[in-house]
């Protein structure tokens, strides 16, 4: 297991942020730990060897600016150069700035390019797109993608295009193993988001309208979804399916 503690420089950095880092679910902390227990299982698995300061340091802080809505890889290596670089070595620096200003560039040129990028580079892209897929990747979308005034219309197909590009431009093959469930579950809710008066397109419509609010009420108000009361059983039953699991995955 990583203990954050024991990883001196990256630690004073997570210890730096502000408060909204750990507030935001999306972006923040919590993205930060979900990243770092499935590094911990990738790592062990496939034993790369990995400088834990570097990892760790583009962990916390390749999302720093992701709400801006811009190319934020850039903002966030202008935040480390300007308080972080000079405690690390140049080797460690040269790691750390790549990675996170690759971490989120799906074209095919950056793709060639990230083949020949140190493992702490190709790691975290992995990471950082693994982390978008299944029942939690279908909130994150929908909520990012409402925070950035972005139609409820064009959301699944939207979703259905950026999921597809995440998962073909992953670095390990052992990625796409790893993850392919996960992948194939979102893919399928937004294809079938897309029909109209589906489940999916409700819990849609349900999360998008209510994306400010917090996530345990979020997922207690599944009753309100358009039509509840109309669906089958079987219909009702993977609707709070969907949300007691997303209430676990958050709580």
């Amino acid at each position: 297991m990583i203990k954050l503690a024991e990883y001196p420089l990256s630690y004073q950095i997570l210890n730096s942020l502000e408060g909204e880092f750990f507030e935001n679910s999306d972006h923040g902390y919590r993205h930060s730990l979900d990243l770092i227990k499935t590094a911990e299982m990738m790592i062990l698995k496939h034993h790369f060897d990995v400088d834990y300061e570097v990892l760790l340091t583009v962990i916390y802080l390749h999302d720093l600016f992701a709400d801006t809505g811009i190319k934020h890889g850039f903002l966030a290596v202008e935040f480390f150069d300007k308080n972080f670089a000079d405690m690390f070595t140049t080797i460690q620096v040269s790691k750390i700035r790549e990675a996170i200003l690759y971490h989120d560039d799906k074209t095919i040129e950056s793709q060639e390019k990230r083949k020949k990028q140190a493992v702490e580079s190709q790691l975290l892209y992995d990471l950082d797109n693994i982390d978008a897929f299944g029942i939690k990747g279908v909130y994150r979308y929908i909520k990012v993608y409402q925070s950035r005034g972005i139609e409820i219309e064009s959301v699944a197909r939207l979703v259905e295009i950026n999921s597809e590009s995440r998962f073909k431009t992953l670095c390990f093959e052992s990625s796409k193993e790893w993850c392919r469930e996960e992948f194939l579950y979102i893919h399928r809710f937004f294809q079938k988001a897309c029909e109209h008066g589906s489940v999916e397109e409700n819990i849609l419509k349900h999360i998008y309208k209510r994306a400010d609010i917090p996530i345990e009420n979020l997922c207690k108000s599944y009753y309100d979804i358009p039509n509840f009361s109309q669906y089958t059983q079987e219909e009702n039953l993977k609707i709070v399916k969907f949300f007691d699991t997303l209430y676990q995955i958050y709580k």
